[in-house]
């Protein structure tokens, strides 16, 4: 489970440092939140504030179908992912998977 984690993270930072630091944008920063949830869940939030992605490319593209594998089928979690002044992907883990691993 933390080598699944490990490369969604790596994922989700080398995009945002791939796109997200551009001449363009000022103040650049990738924030990677976790917390645990009153309803026993955990979650992690990565985003960064570039103008946004093209949904429509970031679903399809290879680093999204990897993201959905590790979350859903290895960390049997779900992931959702929005602009909001910038992109934005949250997963969403049972807390007592996280517990089994640590």
């Amino acid at each position: 489970m933390v080598v699944s984690l490990g490369l969604i993270i790596n994922e989700l930072v080398t995009n945002a440092l791939k796109y997200a630091f551009n001449p363009s944008i000022k103040n650049p920063s990738i924030k990677v939140i976790m917390k645990k949830t009153k309803t026993k869940s955990f979650i992690m939030e990565i985003s960064d504030n570039r103008k946004g992605a093209d949904m429509e490319k970031f679903r399809k593209g290879f680093g999204s179908k990897l993201l959905e594998f590790l979350t859903i089928h290895q960390l049997k979690g779900t992931i959702n992912s929005y602009n909001d002044n910038g992109l934005h992907v949250r997963l969403t883990l049972s807390n007592r998977l996280l517990m089994q691993n640590i």
